[in-house]
């Protein structure tokens, strides 16, 4: 169990390596490398909390160095690969759904400028009454 906890720790890291590199201000930087630590915190702990109460065991730590170099060293091209495939599909679909939005819009426009002119004359003239 151990292992596997290293080994999503590898991936966490790589998940917010990229992340560092797509935000390179020094703000995004430090907000990342908290967010990472707390949230290996967080998995340490729920590990430890479930394979033996919070007792700390060498052993323990590590089977979670070990895990996360069968990660860095077997699976981690692999995974940045997959991930920066996922990446850009849902970019690649996110801008077809936006260009999608945009044509709809565009022949709309008109008739919703209409109608907000229309809506505002409508709103003076029942002040009026």
């Amino acid at each position: 169990m151990s292992t596997v906890i290293g080994v999503i720790l590898g991936c966490l890291f790589d998940i917010f390596k990229l992340a560092r590199v797509a935000y390179k201000k020094n703000k995004h930087i430090v907000i990342f490398d908290i967010a990472f630590s707390c949230l290996a915190l967080y998995f340490v702990f729920y590990a430890l909390m479930g394979m033996n109460n919070g007792i700390l065991r060498l052993y323990e730590f590590i089977a979670m160095a070990l895990g996360f170099m069968i990660y860095y060293y077997l699976c981690r091209k692999v995974f940045i690969a997959i991930i920066i495939f996922i990446i850009r599909l849902l970019y690649k679909i996110s801008k077809t759904i936006l260009i999608s939005i945009i044509f709809i819009y565009k022949p709309l426009k008109p008739v919703w400028q209409k109608y907000k002119k229309n809506k505002i004359k409508l709103r003076n003239f029942a002040r009026k009454i």
